[in-house]
């Protein structure tokens, strides 16, 4: 039972924090750890001879992905795994065994 609730709250402490974030970002678009993911995705699409270039929607939170001679895909907030990094950061110290676990999460 102990594991179960240290995994609850390490999850909803992290979660919180992270909407934190995403909310101090809301009038200037996508928040900067998405947009540096999106800026990647692009130098990888560029370098492959799909030239691209990024459109921020501000309003809707996105940035598009003009490749060529359109629009084919957008990015939102949750496609840079930071969700799925504070699941695991909150499973792992969960089972918390001192020092070693900041080593195993590095």
């Amino acid at each position: 039972m102990g594991i179960l609730l240290r995994f609850i709250i390490i999850y909803l402490v992290l979660l919180f924090a992270y909407q934190f974030y995403l909310t101090s970002f809301k009038e200037h678009g996508l928040d900067p750890f998405s947009h540096m993911v999106a800026k990647q995705v692009m130098f990888v699409q560029n370098t492959l001879g799909y030239p691209s270039a990024l459109y921020d929607d501000v309003p809707k939170q996105q940035v598009w992905f003009h490749v060529k001679t359109g629009f084919v895909t957008r990015m939102v907030e949750g496609c840079n795994a930071i969700s799925v990094m504070i699941l695991f950061l909150s499973f792992v110290f969960a089972f918390y065994k001192g020092a070693k676990t900041f080593v195993f999460v590095g």
